[in-house]
């Protein structure tokens, strides 16, 4: 006995699913499809879950910025010694992505402070 259908087995085969497909109308087989309705959230709820965040306000995170990048060759960074300067792209008044643990949150404005770099949230 042969695992292979004959060709007559296939042309059977074929014919009544053929008559099947005919037999079913297209409104059977549709897809119903119903607009989903969610209750409205209400900011009151909400009041719990921010209770429940400050439980966590001692708890530290990394808040990184990047204030630029540049290429150099090898050989410049073997020649970098104490006090030498790497020039970067961004300037004062520069946006500059905020990052929480490498994650984005806000975007920024590089300012002066006091001698210092600082930067201005912008939007978060």
């Amino acid at each position: 006995m042969s695992d292979c259908l004959s060709q007559e087995e296939i042309n059977k085969f074929l014919n009544n699913f053929n008559e099947d497909q005919e037999g079913s109308s297209s409104e059977e087989r549709a897809p119903v499809v119903e607009k989903v309705r969610f209750k409205p959230l209400n900011a009151l709820k909400n009041i719990g879950a921010q209770r429940h965040l400050k439980e966590y306000g001692d708890t530290e995170l990394r808040l990184s910025v990047e204030l630029g990048k540049t290429v150099v060759t090898v050989g410049e960074v073997i020649k970098l010694k104490e006090n030498s300067v790497i020039k970067l792209e961004k300037m004062v008044g520069d946006n500059v992505s905020v990052l929480v643990n490498d994650r984005n949150f806000a975007q920024g404005e590089i300012v002066i402070v006091n001698d210092n770099f600082g930067v201005r949230i912008t939007s978060v």
